[in-house]
């Protein structure tokens, strides 16, 4: 269960760190491969959002009130994080222009910066109280559905022919 969760933590830290070396620079003139590194990075960060709230669900029904706090705590977290994703995404639908290119680093920047303190803040809250303890009680459903808002995203990446928005 550990190991799975560490694996996702390395993979997204990776993209976090190709994508803010990609936009450092100045904007590309051919964007294909800035939009494939846009799709990598929004299927690994909500596919692990989707993945991380149903392991906060389960931990909630713990027996350890301390595991139940913490997945409480890092499930708002997650949620934090996911409305300022959509926000950015929302933003910056499609790619920028050029004129733009570093208000879009910035906000890059920005929310690299917050994915790696959720990916800090799990390592460092939940990994340690794994794996489950059961309480007894019911495991309540999760209500998130992250997976699947990263198809909408794709959408507002690649066109229908699979070639991204300018």
């Amino acid at each position: 269960m550990i190991d799975p969760i560490l694996a996702r933590h390395g993979r997204i830290l990776s993209v976090i760190d190709r994508l803010e070396a990609m936009v450092a620079g100045p904007r590309p003139a051919q964007v294909d491969e800035l939009a494939e590194l846009r799709w990598s990075f929004t299927r690994e960060v909500l596919l692990h959002c989707s993945e991380m709230s149903e392991l906060f669900v389960a931990l909630m029904a713990d027996r350890r009130a301390d595991a139940v706090t913490r997945a409480r705590l890092a499930d708002a977290r997650t949620r934090q994080f996911v409305v300022a994703f959509h926000e950015h995404v929302g933003h910056w639908y499609g790619l920028p222009p050029t004129d733009r290119w570093v208000e879009y680093r910035a906000s890059i920047e920005t929310l690299a910066a917050m994915l790696r303190r959720l990916v800090d803040g799990e390592a460092g809250d939940i990994v340690p109280v794994l794996p489950l303890q059961p309480g007894g009680a019911a495991v309540p459903a999760s209500s998130q559905r992250y997976a699947e808002e990263a198809w909408d995203v794709r959408q507002m990446i690649f066109d229908a022919n699979q070639r991204p928005f300018e």
